[in-house]
């Protein structure tokens, strides 16, 4: 009979971080929680690159696919200064010279010295995304007095949003983001870029009769997000990792000659209010996937003010309702906009699994409010 057994060494454990933090021996994964976190708080990086486990009086090296730490958290000190906690139970002073996006756009920095790498959770991007500010010319991380700019922090707050997410998209809104890191790829496989004048977009327009996705209209020959020159636009962004089809709904309440009208997936019926505002896009409607469908970055809802009418004067209720989970299981950062002309106003927020509500008019959690003169 053959011994088909596995010899292990301290050189070859069989342990395994994957991309994701999971602990892994040979090809079966780690699933115990208390051996889990004794595994988490036993990892060292050294020096020539290479990861080490002590666990009790006992080490080994561990293969390590991508980094070896996560980012659980972000925090701002009386200092004036930003931390993170990492998987290993410790916490020290972010290098926010490091911050970077890994090949699936997700954020990483460097930890241990320089030694090592560690990707953030989607709750450490949301953290970190509270800390920014639009400057003249760009976004900064900002606590108090102090400021670190940084071209990579937008798209963070894109990424977990939108983030908006983490490791993590968004639409083509003319205004809504500064620049994106040049030849940046998503995790869908397509590109997302601006243009000089700062509008996002969804790629080029396609073949002699220049079409686009719907919901962007070709200009210049890029397919760029509809309603961007109007004086009111609010979008909803948000992005899934790893990606499913999650159908989280904008809703937007207008001012009317008496009360108000809302704008959402079920406005503009038959015995409904007339609004002047409309949903130009709807997505993932009944958990189809139509953002990946039409090769667009992010998901995306927006809310638009047609060519020839104004957004009524008055005060604005800008809502976002988780309609239906669509198998993830997972938590949904998302990001709301506002632009009026060239002011712009975000909120991040994030929905967790079981809090889907199949929402109506009326639904959903208020994220800005804000009054049209």
């Amino acid at each position: 009979m053959t011994d088909v057994t596995r010899w292990h060494t301290r050189e070859d454990s069989g342990l395994r971080i994957d991309r994701q933090g999971r602990w892994w021996h040979d090809d079966a994964p780690v699933e115990h929680p208390n051996i889990i976190e004794a595994f988490n708080r036993g990892v060292r990086a050294m020096e020539d690159g290479r990861v080490q486990l002590h666990f009790g009086g006992d080490w080994c090296f561990v293969q390590v696919e991508d980094c070896a730490f996560t980012v659980l958290a972000v925090d701002a000190s009386e200092d004036e200064r930003l931390s993170v906690r990492l998987s290993d139970r410790t916490a020290e002073w972010l290098a926010t010279d490091s911050l970077a996006l890994d090949d699936e756009g997700v954020l990483v920095t460097r930890v241990k010295n320089g030694l090592a790498r560690a990707r953030f959770s989607r709750e450490a991007q949301f953290q970190l995304a509270e800390h920014l500010e639009e400057r003249e010319g760009g976004m900064v991380l900002k606590v108090g007095s102090r400021s670190w700019p940084t071209s990579l922090v937008l798209v963070l707050a894109l990424l977990v949003m939108v983030l908006g997410s983490a490791c993590g998209r968004t639409e083509p809104v003319r205004g809504l983001i500064e620049k994106w890191p040049a030849g940046f790829v998503t995790d869908a496989g397509v590109t997302t870029t601006t243009r000089d004048g700062g509008e996002i977009i969804s790629g080029p327009c396609e073949g002699f009769a220049q079409t686009c996705p719907q919901g962007f209209h070709c200009e210049s020959g890029d397919c760029v997000l509809n309603g961007g020159n109007a004086d009111l636009q609010v979008t909803l962004q948000w992005q899934n990792t790893p990606r499913t089809p999650e159908d989280i709904d904008l809703h937007l309440v207008e001012p009317a000659g008496v009360g108000s009208c809302e704008i959402y997936y079920g406005s503009g019926g038959l015995f409904s209010c007339r609004p002047v505002g409309q949903l130009d896009l709807d997505a993932n409607v009944s958990c189809f996937d139509t953002s990946t469908t039409a090769g667009l970055a992010f998901d995306t809802e927006n809310i638009i003010y047609p060519a020839g009418s104004s957004a009524p004067k008055g005060h604005y209720i800008v809502r976002v309702d988780y309609f239906q989970e669509c198998g993830g299981n997972i938590d949904v950062p998302f990001v709301v906009t506002v632009r009026k002309g060239t002011s712009l106003t975000r909120r991040t927020g994030v929905f967790h699994p079981g809090e889907s509500d199949s929402g109506a008019e009326g639904s959903g959690i208020t994220m800005i409010e804000f009054d049209m003169p």
